[in-house]
């Protein structure tokens, strides 16, 4: 049986996920790691704590008539959100006011030695503080200028990047995988 999940559905998938690999487990068919894993996800997103939060300060807003790039100013870092939304109607969109910067485990890519440029504005220089690999997925908690980050990507990407506790890498957010929030 293969089952393909989309993880940005409400909590209830996250709930029959669960019954579904629980049952699978019971039945002798899944490993406890594949349960572990999906326990990352899933009750991280329940009791929220899969959104990576930074406080900032929006420094600035390019907008057309619908939707919004916002440069927001977190720990002498840039980071660029794209809006569907704009000032006329979202007052908090304007310059020196603080919101947080909101963002998924899932959409933290991480990249280790990379040279040349890249089309992703929101590129954080991290340090490696844990690493906790299952059977599919790695977890990855990232310290970036002091503040919390946490990455989760397949554990064959964490092995063929040769990942480990203290090294320095980049996380790569692409900007419209970032929400902004009044703080």
């Amino acid at each position: 049986m293969i089952l393909k999940f989309n993880f940005y559905n409400t909590p209830s998938i996250c709930f029959k996920i669960r019954n579904i690999l629980t049952f699978v487990q019971q039945n002798g068919s899944a490993g406890k790691t594949g349960l572990a894993e999906l326990n990352w996800l899933c009750l991280d997103y329940l009791n929220g704590q899969n959104m990576n939060k930074i406080k900032g300060v929006i420094t600035a807003v390019e907008s057309s008539p619908n939707i919004s790039l916002v440069d927001i100013e977190a720990y002498g870092k840039r980071f660029s959100s794209l809006i569907i939304d704009t000032p006329a109607n979202a007052a908090y969109l304007t310059p020196g006011k603080e919101v947080y910067v909101l963002f998924k485990e899932s959409e933290v890519s991480i990249a280790k030695g990379r040279t040349g440029l890249i089309s992703m504005n929101n590129v954080l220089e991290v340090t490696v503080s844990k690493l906790s690999k299952g059977d599919v997925l790695a977890r990855l908690e990232l310290d970036f200028a002091g503040v919390p980050v946490v990455s989760v990507i397949t554990t064959r990407s964490a092995e063929r990047l040769g990942l480990q506790a203290g090294d320095k890498v980049e996380a790569l957010v692409k900007s419209n995988e970032i929400t902004l929030m009044e703080a």
